[in-house]
């Protein structure tokens, strides 16, 4: 298996995949996969699983992904391959707000019958910055309470 080629074909399924082309992706997954994904408790494993459970996702999401970095790490065996990519990744929300993630992700590919598949994909996000946008949202929350107390007094629910 070439690493170049396969940090090459990773880079250019995560450029699909936010582009919300998600099908080659999924036809790139071993039938074994385990997706250790980014929301809490969300590990899938098996490829009809990951497959339905996308096709179950409805959303009206735009992403930018900004900064791709992949890095190739070689191993030991002429059939895996690790691959570790860094990358930013701005989210449109339907309202046409926005946020940002600086996330990390780590594939690895196995050969399948002669054909590399991706067997494992771990996502990771920076903590600090989910702490800097939980921070964010609650100070723009507090804002948003504040001036609607302000406008309707009366109807605060304060003595």
């Amino acid at each position: 298996m070439n690493i170049q080629k396969i940090g090459d074909q990773t880079a250019e399924l995560l450029n699909l995949y936010y582009n919300n082309e998600i099908e080659p992706f999924l036809n790139s997954c071993h039938e074994d996969v385990l997706w250790i994904g980014p929301a809490d408790r969300q590990v899938i494993r098996g490829r009809k699983n990951l497959v339905d459970a996308f096709h179950a996702e409805k959303h009206e999401l735009k992403f930018f992904l900004n900064n791709l970095t992949v890095l190739p790490l070689a191993t030991t065996s002429s059939t895996v391959a690790e691959i570790m990519t860094f990358m930013l990744v701005d989210t449109i929300w339907p309202d046409n707000s926005a946020s940002r993630v600086n996330q990390r992700m780590q594939f690895t590919w196995v050969e399948q019958k002669g054909v590399p598949k991706i067997r494992v994909i771990l996502f990771q996000m920076q903590f600090s910055m989910m702490r800097e946008m939980a921070f964010i949202r609650y100070i723009m929350m507090r804002i948003i309470v504040s001036l609607s107390l302000q406008e309707r007094p009366d109807q605060s629910g304060f003595t």
